[in-house]
């Protein structure tokens, strides 16, 4: 299993630093689709993102966690 560039506690700031912008500007729910910014909010990459897919993080201002969005067969992946 490949070790994430950064330790968790780095993820949990990034999306904290997300959360807190979100609430600045009033949003409630966010969903990122973009990879380089799944990548910066949870370590996740990949070498191909299905194009019709809606593969992505939801960020919810009100929760901590990180709904993680992708093909079922790909969650092992997800969960390393």
């Amino acid at each position: 299993m490949r070790e994430l560039p950064f330790v968790e506690a780095e993820y949990r700031a990034r999306s904290g630093r997300v959360r807190d912008e979100m609430g600045r500007r009033g949003v409630d729910v966010l969903f990122v689709m973009s990879p380089a910014n799944i990548c910066y909010l949870t370590g996740f990459e990949s070498v191909w993102y299905p194009p019709r897919a809606p593969l992505g993080v939801v960020v919810s201002r009100s929760d901590d966690r990180l709904v993680f969005l992708d093909y079922e067969r790909h969650e092992t992946l997800v969960r390393r």
